[in-house]
C-alpha cells in the first residue's frame, strides 16, 4: 500500500532551553479510518543545546545536530522506531521506519510487519517569519498558512495532545 498526504514540522519554544517538536501528517485514503485520513504525526519535548536539539520520550530518543542531521529511535509497546533525515533552513526530509512487534494494525484484513513514513518538506513563510531567500512561488508553494488544532500522538507512547499545527489553505 502506498498513500500520501499533507504534513508539517514545527518547533515550539516552551521556555528556557525546552523546545517541542511537532510533526503533523494526514495521510489520505487510509482503510479503516472513519474520516478517511490517517494520523501520521507525533510530538516530542526536547532541549536545545549548543550541539543541537535532543529529546527522550519514553524509550524513544531523537537528536537533530547543529547541521540538521536527524537520528534516533527506540521501542514503544514492542514496536521498533528508527528516525533519520535532515533539516535545513529551506527544506527537510524526515523518515520514520516502524517495525511492528506485538502490536498489530487491526481491521485491515492482513498483518503489516513494518511501514515507513517519509516527510518531504519545503519551508513556507508564515506570519512573523523573516523573509525567505526564495519567493515561495515554485511547485508546491502555499499561498496562505493558518494554524489549526489537531490531535497528535506523543511519540513516547503517552496520551495524545491537542496542538496547533501549520496548515496550507488556498
Amino acid at each position: 500500500m502506498r498513500a500520501s498526504g499533507q504534513g508539517s514540522i514545527a518547533f515550539k519554544r516552551l521556555g528556557g532551553d525546552r523546545v517541542q517538536l511537532i510533526v503533523h501528517g494526514e495521510v489520505a485514503g487510509v482503510p479503516g479510518q472513519d474520516s478517511g485520513a490517517g494520523n501520521a504525526g507525533f510530538i516530542a519535548d526536547g532541549r536545545m543545546r549548543p550541539d543541537g536539539w535532543h529529546a527522550e520520550a519514553g524509550d524513544i530518543r531523537i537528536d537533530i545536530d547543529a547541521q540538521g542531521q536527524i537520528t534516533g529511535g527506540g521501542t514503544v509497546q514492542q514496536d521498533r522506531y528508527v528516525l533519520s533525515g535532515r533539516l535545513t533552513a529551506s527544506q527537510g526530509t524526515l523518515v520514520v521506519a516502524i517495525e511492528q512487534g506485538a502490536a498489530r494494525i487491526l481491521g485491515l484484513g492482513t498483518e503489516i510487519s513494518s511501514f515507513r513514513l517519509t516527510y518531504e518538506l519545503k519551508r513556507r513563510q508564515v506570519e512573523g517569519d523573516r523573509p525567505l531567500t526564495t519567493t515561495g512561488s515554485g511547485q508546491g508553494s502555499c499561498p496562505h498558512v493558518v494554524y489549526q488544532p489537531r490531535m497528535i500522538a506523543n511519540i513516547g507512547g503517552d496520551v495524545m495532545s491537542t496542538v496547533q499545527v501549520p496548515v496550507c489553505t488556498p
